[in-house]
């Protein structure tokens, strides 16, 4: 923790994987010790958010690139405003070998989902932090991966190919040719999260995740006062085939 290391999870063996500053990845015994290291690829530094050992023998994590966006919306205040070019925060999801440490795969949210959409969540700065990758996870039912982009209000999954199986929250905002990738809510009463961060799957199959609940809104509908709104722990029965939620 003191190398500033933002998640750790248990390895089969007991010990502890986890992100550092100093080398990327530790595994540390319940001791304390290390006893084994990985180094990101050149060119991929991690983002501390996440960073996970797989069960075929890779890691996955997050690594963020500075990308040039074009017609991009200049603020979350009005439906209308100008469109400009802006240089936003791609949150990748990256995949190497837990061998050698070899580059497998390379995600870009940014060519998988729309990268013009916003949210009240998204912040504009020298870089556009409209995506913030906060988890990444393996589904072993079917080899895919999921993706917690938490200004998006968005968690998504797609396989190994980068193409889109579903995503998860509000449907404001998604242009009409992801209609076909967003679930459908069923049972009453039924809330998308918002902000959300560590999504994780369950052995019943579902997935649950926090809630933090930010603006519980999309641009542009009323923000929910914060005297009113509120944090939640939730779970989520996901239909694949059918496409509902």
């Amino acid at each position: 923790l003191k190398q500033y290391a933002l998640t750790a999870s248990q390895l089969p063996n007991g010990d502890l994987f986890l992100p550092v500053n100093s080398t990327p990845f530790q595994e540390l015994n319940m001791l304390g010790t290390i006893v084994n290291t990985w180094n990101a690829p050149t060119g991929y530094p991690i983002d501390l958010h996440d960073g996970v050992m797989t069960a075929h023998g890779t890691i996955l994590y997050i690594s963020d690139a500075n990308v040039s966006v074009t017609n991009f919306p200049s603020n979350i205040t009005t439906s209308n405003a100008p469109k400009t070019t802006v240089t936003v925060s791609d949150s990748r999801a990256v995949e190497i070998s837990a061998t050698n440490g070899a580059l497998l795969h390379v995600w870009s949210p940014l060519t998988m989902l729309d990268p013009t959409r916003i949210t009240y969540l998204t912040t504009y700065g020298a870089a556009v932090d409209n995506e913030h990758g906060n988890a990444v996870l393996e589904d072993t039912n079917d080899n895919s991966i999921i993706m917690s982009l938490r200004n998006q209000n968005c968690v998504f999954k797609f396989n190994r190919s980068g193409q889109v199986k579903w995503i998860l929250g509000p449907p404001d905002l998604w242009p009409t040719n992801f209609t076909q990738f967003l679930l459908t809510p069923e049972g009453t009463p039924f809330g998308w999260q918002y902000g959300q961060h560590a999504p994780q799957l369950t052995s019943q199959g579902t997935l649950v995740l926090y809630d933090d609940g930010n603006f519980r809104a999309s641009p542009w509908a009323p923000a929910i006062q914060d005297k009113n709104n509120y944090s939640r722990a939730v779970e989520y029965s996901i239909n694949q085939t059918n496409m509902t939620i």
